[in-house]
């Protein structure tokens, strides 16, 4: 096949007409119709091969697709952009590869709950409106709802114990661990009394826990399932004080840092703006997870979502995937 010193597809396409008066010998005049027809058919097989290496492109030298942006935590309930009260949540890390948490048995194994409630003048406020048009107050609606938490959880498995502990400006641990919900229901009802509080420190949740309750320890974590694991319920109402945690200490450190424990969040906020510190407070939280697997929700002024928040921590910590890969359908 004749070449060029041109190297474009149109000039190589254009010199193959010419192919056909050069594979013969004879002037173009004497030039048999099989003749013609025989070089014809070979110029069009040469043709269509320079036509496919022009048409190639080189997957090397290929210009890469637009990059396309990634849609945040699609089923996270914190990055709500049509919701003006929602807070935004932390761009999450991708998922811990630990292999002792991933390779922990997802057993329905009993749970350790401890029902840690904020107990600040805050929680008398930030009101929140049901159907029938009466009001009710965060700390009135948090019992509301852990009581059908702490009911539906002992239906699931009644091997599940709960215990309550409040907070101030520190923590303070209520009762012992009990199985029967009715008991936790009648000391939810006598948390009635709340102060002003100027301060949290969170770490004195984890230093009473300590006391309290052991976390399972186990030769062979991989295979064995755990006899119980530890759940701190959470549930903060305050927008104004930003919640210290010493995470480096010893005590902190070793239940953040076992896959026996987890930490789930419900935080009650007024709708974030300059004169608040919701936003602040929402990202200590979201900070606290370091392995992606606890559950960090919030809350201002909805009703249904609040009630749907509890309903998501119904299932067990074991067996639910990072909240980073959860979706729930409807809208929240």
């Amino acid at each position: 096949m004749a070449s060029t010193s041109e190297s474009s597809g149109g000039t190589e396409l254009q010199t193959t007409e010419k192919q056909v008066n050069e594979r013969l010998d004879t002037p173009e005049s004497l030039h048999t119709p099989a003749e013609v027809s025989e070089a014809t058919d070979n110029v069009e097989e040469e043709t269509q091969k320079i036509v496919e290496q022009c048409c190639h492109v080189d997957e090397n030298t290929a210009p890469a697709d637009e990059e396309k942006p990634v849609c945040p935590d699609n089923g996270s309930e914190f990055q709500d952009l049509n919701r003006r009260h929602s807070l935004s949540a932390p761009q999450y890390k991708p998922r811990s590869l630990d292999e002792e948490i991933q390779a922990t048995p997802k057993v329905n194994c009993p749970e350790k709950i401890i029902i840690c409630v904020d107990l600040s003048s805050e929680m008398e406020s930030s009101p929140f409106k049901l159907g029938d048009g009466s009001r009710l107050s965060a700390l009135e609606m948090m019992k509301r709802t852990l009581e059908i938490f702490v009911h539906s959880k002992h239906r699931i498995d009644k091997r599940h114990q709960f215990v309550l502990a409040v907070l101030h400006e520190n923590a303070l641990w209520l009762g012992d661990f009990t199985s029967d919900p009715k008991e936790i229901c009648c000391m939810l009802e006598d948390l009635n009394e709340t102060k002003p509080c100027e301060a949290c420190n969170l770490s004195s949740i984890f230093e009473i826990m300590s006391e309290q309750v052991e976390l399972p320890m186990l030769s062979n974590p991989a295979v064995l399932p755990p006899p119980y694991v530890v759940r701190l319920l959470l549930i903060y109402g305050r927008s104004n004080t930003v919640p210290e945690i010493q995470r480096n200490q010893e005590i902190v450190k070793n239940f953040l840092d076992s896959c026996y424990f987890f930490l789930d969040v419900l935080y009650i906020h007024d709708s974030p703006n300059e004169d608040n510190k919701s936003q602040e407070i929402f990202d200590v939280f979201c900070d606290i997870d370091k392995r992606s697997t606890f559950y960090i929700f919030e809350v201002a002024h909805n009703t249904t979502k609040f009630h749907n928040c509890m309903a998501k921590l119904l299932a067990h910590p074991l067996q639910r995937p990072s909240q980073m890969d959860t979706f729930y359908s409807g809208a929240f």
